[in-house]
């Protein structure tokens, strides 16, 4: 397919693939597609099997050694929840740069260094003004709306409710401006840790942790036990899977 696009195209080719089940077989690939033309290749460094609880740390040495193995430029993608993780991702893999997905829906800030929960509420007005513009499905526009005030529908679970039957712009603004003037707290019924944000982006910590203590079974949020206190063993035990260490750097990359 790379090869038939490159032959026939007179625009780049470039591919985005998911990390094997090996180092070297993701560093196999990525020196085929470069083979087959491909002028750059973004690389997610997790499997497509970690997904939703299953998630896991991204494996940014994957990444690296594809960076070695090509020629082309090399994207990282996974891991990056703000500007910083994006600088500490391209300084261990020598990549060429690095993908935002999923961070950016709910902090589109992110791209200039804005932090997540600082401007919530604004972001989400903004949104909802752009709608009047730009038509759009209210489904798809409900779920951004979500996205971006994850945090506070956590614990304000009433106004989860009231936009989750909301239909109309008006009724998801009166959503937006009630959450506005609601307590800051991010200690509510479907929190993370205590007093620490409940991040959209980090929301399948979370289901790790809340599976891991009801051995493995499904269920939802509302079956899960709430915890007043995080003991270390605890933290430790719901964030193993998801803490992965680069001696290189001395660091831990969520």
């Amino acid at each position: 397919l790379v090869g038939t696009l490159h032959c026939h195209l007179d625009v780049p080719v470039t591919c985005k693939i998911r990390k094997l089940h090996t180092a070297a077989a993701t560093a196999e690939l990525a020196r085929l597609l470069q083979g087959a033309g491909a002028s750059a290749i973004t690389v997610h460094g997790r499997t497509r099997e970690q997904k939703g609880r299953h998630t896991g740390a991204a494996d940014w040495e994957t990444v690296k050694r594809v960076k070695q193995a090509v020629s082309v430029p090399v994207i990282s993608n996974g891991g990056v929840a703000d500007l910083s993780a994006a600088e500490r991702c391209m300084q261990f893999t020598q990549c060429d740069g690095v993908m935002f997905g999923e961070a950016a829906l709910e902090n589109p800030a992110v791209f200039n260094g804005g932090e997540v929960g600082h401007q919530q509420e604004d972001f989400a007005r903004e949104y909802l003004q752009l709608l009047d513009t730009y038509s759009t499905d209210r489904r798809h526009s409900k779920q951004h709306i979500f996205t971006l005030l994850y945090a506070g529908l956590q614990v304000h679970t009433d106004l989860r409710q009231q936009l989750h039957v909301a239909r109309t712009l008006e009724e998801m603004v009166a959503v937006v401006d009630a959450l506005a003037v609601r307590p800051r707290q991010w200690n509510g019924p479907f929190c993370n840790k205590p007093k620490e944000y409940t991040s959209w982006y980090h929301r399948h910590q979370w289901e790790y942790w809340k599976h891991a203590h009801a051995h493995g079974l499904p269920g939802c949020k509302r079956e899960a036990p709430v915890v007043a206190e995080w003991d270390e063993p605890a933290l430790k035990d719901a964030l193993e899977p998801w803490v992965l260490d680069i001696d290189e750097l001395g660091l831990h990359v969520w």
